[in-house]
């Protein structure tokens, strides 16, 4: 799995992940089998005991990701600390316990991040280690504008540097698979990129720090489980709803469009 997912990534692609559909055609399949057993052998058996049914972990991932981003995105306060024991998953039904870390953003707040959503989300599909075929100057302009936005909504480092923050909002609001982290993983990657260029102040964007502690939990799950995923593209529809119920939404894919001009 390490080798063809180290494959993938040269060509700037994850494995595919199974997906909720065919876990349920999958899980169906297994309870039949255990159905089936039981009436030809007995009910009062237990040779069905060997038979798995699966909880639908493409499902949960995706449900815990349209939850948060819902939090974060469109009501303004969420659940930071979201680790695999405040989990309750039950015959496909989920729950979410302990909101001891809860963290309140305000408007202004929630819709810059919306708007860094949908740059990093289009962004990557302009990045070179994604697509070797895209022009140079269309990737140039899209890390100009994360760095901008960046900028804008307060994020800081010592040496400002554009590349600093494009590669931090890519990695941390969109993908952290080995197309962007290899040869490190995202710990090693972390600790790397603070070396080259330390984090700045944080007070005007202390909110990311528990959003990206939340999503990284939820996508670090998401790992474990085979299921990886892309942030920006799993809360890309919240961010379109968030900037287009204050009128914002036009713009935003305005200044992304202008990138391929």
């Amino acid at each position: 799995i390490e080798a063809e997912a180290q494959r993938l990534a040269k060509e700037g692609k994850v494995m595919e992940s199974v997906s909720a559909g065919d876990y349920d055609k999958y899980i169906a399949v297994q309870r039949l089998k255990k159905w089936v057993l039981r009436w030809t052998v007995g009910w009062w058996s237990n040779e069905d005991e060997g038979i798995i049914v699966p909880m639908n972990a493409a499902k949960l991932v995706d449900d815990l990701l349209a939850v948060h981003g819902h939090e974060i995105l469109i009501d303004g306060v969420f659940n930071a600390d979201p680790h695999p024991g405040n989990v309750l998953y039950v015959d496909g039904k989920l729950a979410l316990i302990d909101y001891g870390q809860v963290k309140r953003i305000d408007d202004e707040a929630r819709l810059g991040f919306a708007k860094m959503i949908l740059l990093v989300e289009a962004a990557i599909k302009v990045d070179p280690r994604v697509d070797p075929s895209v022009r140079p100057e269309v990737h140039e302009r899209a890390r100009k504008a994360i760095a901008a936005h960046a900028r804008a909504i307060g994020m800081e480092t010592e040496k400002d540097l554009d590349d600093s923050y494009y590669d931090q909002c890519v990695v941390y609001m969109g993908r952290m698979d080995a197309a962007f982290l290899y040869p490190r993983n995202v710990i090693q990657w972390s600790d790397w990129i603070q070396e080259r260029d330390p984090l700045g102040n944080i007070d005007k964007v202390d909110y990311l720090v528990m959003v990206n502690t939340a999503s990284m939990m939820l996508r670090g799950l998401g790992e474990m489980l085979q299921q990886y995923r892309n942030l920006a593209v799993c809360w890309r529809p919240m961010a379109r709803q968030a900037l287009e119920e204050k009128g914002m939404l036009q713009e935003v894919e305005t200044e992304i469009n202008s990138w391929i001009v």
